[in-house]
């Protein structure tokens, strides 16, 4: 599980996954991508600078000669089935499937379609935005945290040096538990407002959000997260204080017309609840009006 990663591909050329090829292209990796559009080379922008990389892009999973050391998913959570065809042809039994995707419920909506691959699931901090087909525009600092297992240090190995910093935590259950609270939030106010991140700092939306998030960490904690009491307002003065201007991707997704991942930040909240029968009527009612704007 530790051998070195040689080859390596890139599923769903977004903003996130152009970053992620551009590291590792960077760091040497024989690396293709996978597409609907092909395209001729990445150019990335970012706080360490411009630069681009000619590509190779497939656009058939029939392309696939073999599998490759690492796959990195990273197209949106809703979109996992339309992928099924390269993770079938990309994983094999020594690779490993890094993804790159909100929510809790990684592994279990990848593993069906990975074969006997190792999914190493991620909690991504990556504010970037795509442009045209290969452009990317990244804000700030990108990291991505993965569980500290054999696993997920061959994921960090791969992407070492690069601008793209990979953390191993121990508790990795915890970390996407608080990217959820930020996501789920952020999603109802977003979405129903049409505001970017910085609504926040308006007191009454400040305490919206706050409800939203004390709902949300009690299934989290039933889960088994370890969520401070004043995790609200911890993670409330982060959003206002760092990226007050930055525009979530599902109120971008929304905007734009296009479907977006409101089951993996919102409804799984609401799934999980019931679980534990545990109420959470301000999320359930937001994830309710998500949906009913959602594009068929």
């Amino acid at each position: 599980m530790n051998d070195p990663v040689r080859s390596a591909a890139v599923v769903g050329p977004g903003a996130i996954g152009l970053t992620a090829l551009t590291a590792l292209l960077d760091r040497g990796h024989d690396t293709v991508v996978c597409a609907r559009t092909s395209f001729d080379q990445v150019r990335y922008q970012g706080p360490d600078g411009e630069r681009s990389h000619w590509v190779r892009v497939l656009t058939d999973p029939a392309q696939v000669s073999g599998p490759v050391d690492l796959v990195v998913l990273a197209t949106k959570a809703h979109q996992v089935e339309g992928a099924a065809g390269w993770l079938r042809a990309l994983a094999g039994y020594d690779t490993v499937v890094t993804v790159l995707q909100n929510g809790i419920d990684h592994r279990e909506r990848v593993l069906p379609h990975v074969g006997g691959a190792a999914v190493v699931p991620a909690v991504v901090n990556l504010p970037a935005a795509r442009g045209l087909p290969g452009e990317v525009e990244v804000e700030a600092r990108s990291v991505l945290s993965v569980p500290d297992d054999p696993a997920g240090q061959r994921v960090a190995d791969a992407f070492a040096g690069t601008m793209l910093e990979v953390t191993l935590v121990a508790d990795w259950l915890t970390a996407a538990w608080m990217k959820l609270l930020v996501n789920s939030s952020l999603g109802i106010i977003g979405v129903l407002g049409q505001v970017p991140n910085g609504a926040l700092a308006d007191p009454e939306v400040a305490d919206l959000a706050t409800a939203l998030i004390d709902e949300a960490a009690e299934v989290g904690r039933a889960e088994g997260a370890d969520l401070a009491p004043d995790i609200a307002e911890t993670l409330i003065r982060r959003i206002v204080g760092r990226t007050s201007n930055h525009v979530s991707s599902i109120v971008a997704d929304r905007l734009a017309g296009r479907q977006s991942e409101w089951q993996a930040r919102n409804q799984v909240i609401v799934d999980r609840a019931e679980l534990h029968g545990i109420s959470v009527p301000l999320n359930r009612a937001g994830t309710t009006l998500i949906r009913l704007g959602e594009p068929s």
